[in-house]
Parts: structure tokens; sequence; C-alpha cells
């Protein structure tokens, strides 16, 4: 991280918004963003899904130069460091409806071919949640 106003070094600075900004200032947050770096997996060695793509994304931390009172650059979960990929929505106001999902794994890579190729289709379920309350 850089000081206000640059806010972004040229590691974690999103190139792509940067080159289709030519005319902003080169400031935060005019043309300076901090880029996404890929995507979060689950890293907990006791999950059944470990190395998963997770669904929950990571936010970069605050800015260090930002306070409640002085909001120089950017505060908590404002932007993205780890993309998730997502949970199904409108569960939030429902409070008996449970959620959970299911990864099926595709393994594409072939003998001749050094990289890992993985493809994950995630199944989401949703259905009641029954606690026994009478409603």
């Amino acid at each position: 991280m850089s000081d206000n106003p640059e806010c972004v070094d040229g590691y974690l600075l999103d190139s792509a918004y940067w080159y289709a900004r030519p005319n902003q200032l080169n400031i935060y947050p005019n043309r300076r963003i901090p880029r996404v770096l890929g995507w979060n997996c689950i890293d907990d060695p006791n999950d059944v899904h470990f190395g998963h793509p997770s669904p929950d994304p990571v936010y970069y931390p605050q800015h260090r130069s930002w306070q409640p009172n002085n909001p120089l650059c950017w505060g908590p979960d404002t932007h993205i460091m780890w993309i998730g990929t997502g949970r199904p929505g409108g569960t939030n106001s429902c409070n008996n409806l449970a959620v959970t999902y299911k990864d099926i794994l595709f393994d594409l890579a072939t003998a001749d071919v050094m990289q890992v190729l993985l493809v994950v289709i995630k199944f989401c379920v949703n259905g009641p949640s029954w606690t026994g309350a009478q409603v």
C-alpha cells in the first residue's frame, strides 16, 4: 500500500481499471484501486472442502490512512482481494431456511500438461430447517 492520495502501489494496482481511465487524476479512487488477486479457497485442512473454491470473498483490510472520522482511501469491506463463488440469495430474511452446498470436481489435466486444470461445479441446496418451535 502507498500513502494517500495514491493509496495503491504498483503490485496491487488494478491496471485494467487504471488504463481505462487515462484522463483521471492518478490517485485513489479516480484511477488507483487495488486489484482482485484471484479466487478464495477453503484453506482449513479439516474441512471436507479443503482446497475447493470458497463461497465467501476476502476483502482487503482497511487502508492504513483510513479512520471513521477521517476516511482517506478505503475502509473495511470495500475492495475484494479474493473472490468467493457466492451463496444462494434471498436467505437473509428467512430464519428457518438452511443452505448447504456440494462440490463436484472434474480433473481435466492430462499427462502432457504440467498444470492442474480443475473444474468445480458447486450445487447449492436450500431447504427448511426444522427447529421444533411452534409458529
